[in-house]
Order: C-alpha cells, then sequence, then structure tokens
C-alpha cells in the first residue's frame, strides 16, 4: 500500500462517522467577518446558523473566518441556488466571501482554503462591491501578480490580440 493510500484510509473513519465519503464532492467558502463580529458574537451565530442551514455539510471557526464545507455530493440543492441564497446571506450581513473550485480530493483540502484567500484577496481589489468571490474567477489575475515584472514575455502567454489590447 502506498502512503498515500494510507493517509487516505486514515481519513476515510472521521469522514464515515458524519456520513461523508472519502470521495464526495465539496467546495470550501470562506467567511470573512470583522473584527466587532467576533467581539460580539456575530460570528459565532452566523455560524450556527449556516450549520442548521447545510446539516450535510461542515461549518467551522476559524479566528476572523467562518469556513464551510460545502458537501454537494450529499446536499440537496443545486449549486446556483445555494450561491443566490447564500449572496443575500453575505449581503444582509455586510460579509465577503472567498470560494474555491469544486474537488473531491480531501487530501488537498489546504489548497481548496488556500483558493479562497486568494480569490477574497484579488477579489476584493478588483470588485470591491460583490459579496462572493469566485476563485475560478481570479485565478488568472493572481497568476499575473505572482509573476515578476518581465519575468514571463508576454507573448509566451498571450495571443497577439490581447497583446495589443
Amino acid at each position: 500500500m502506498t502512503e498515500k493510500a494510507i493517509r487516505k484510509n486514515q481519513l476515510a473513519k472521521p469522514f464515515s462517522y458524519y456520513k461523508w465519503h472519502i470521495d464526495d464532492m465539496f467546495q470550501c467558502i470562506t467567511i470573512f467577518c470583522r473584527k466587532s463580529d467576533n467581539a460580539i458574537h456575530t460570528a459565532t451565530n452566523l455560524t450556527h446558523r449556516l450549520a442548521n442551514m447545510f446539516p450535510n455539510s461542515c461549518v467551522f471557526r476559524n479566528e476572523y473566518q467562518i469556513i464551510l464545507v460545502l458537501n454537494l455530493t450529499l446536499e440537496n440543492m443545486a449549486t446556483d441556488r445555494f450561491f443566490a441564497y447564500i449572496g443575500e446571506f453575505l449581503r444582509l450581513g455586510n460579509l465577503k466571501a472567498g470560494v474555491s473550485m469544486q474537488g473531491h480530493d480531501f487530501m488537498n483540502f489546504r489548497y481548496y482554503y488556500r483558493q479562497t484567500q486568494i480569490a477574497h484577496e484579488v477579489g476584493l481589489s478588483e470588485d470591491l462591491q460583490e459579496p462572493i468571490y469566485y476563485f475560478e474567477k481570479y485565478a488568472f489575475h493572481y497568476f499575473f501578480r505572482q509573476a515578476s515584472p518581465g519575468a514571463v514575455a508576454g507573448d509566451a502567454v498571450c495571443t497577439a490580440a490581447v497583446e495589443t489590447y
């Protein structure tokens, strides 16, 4: 057995306790709270509300963040309906969220969580008024922000039509 298979088997037991399967499709959503939300326990209340609204998913707090691991396999809601609902939830609370791409490999969860951070960071600078920032929308922007000036020639990654734009 490979080391990856052993680690996957170790993760499978806790997942089965929550009726999740290690290969379930999921999406990570991080809701960013203000310090004042923590001081008056608003973030804790929001965490409990989200846990009640999405009982087949996992919701927990991480300092100034609420992390929702949406189990797409078990939740009986279309993703567009979910995000319309969550968007309204965020607008009412004047909150912002970063959303990862969909995945099914919990062994790489840290990368999906990082995607929410990147989406939020880049999204705030690009579209301040939006409540939800999707990693898929901002991945390209992030890639170019990380590249040092002159490290990659423009014609190496862009067509001539894009370069002249």
